[in-house]
């Protein structure tokens, strides 16, 4: 239940960071999911998502 409360957490920091700076929605999205990318690799040895631009 830790791990959901702390993606929860960097994915509505993320998403509200983006948004403010002026990007797109859908750009916001992109960021969360490169933010996502970023942590997982903190805790695993291998991706976990694939970003697509």
């Amino acid at each position: 239940m830790g791990l959901l409360v702390v993606i929860q957490k960097i994915e509505l920091a993320a998403f509200g960071e983006a948004v403010r700076s002026g990007m797109s929605p859908g750009d916001a999205v992109r960021e969360v999911a490169r933010r996502m990318e970023a942590f997982a690799t903190l805790i695993t040895s291998s991706p976990v998502m694939e970003i697509r631009e």
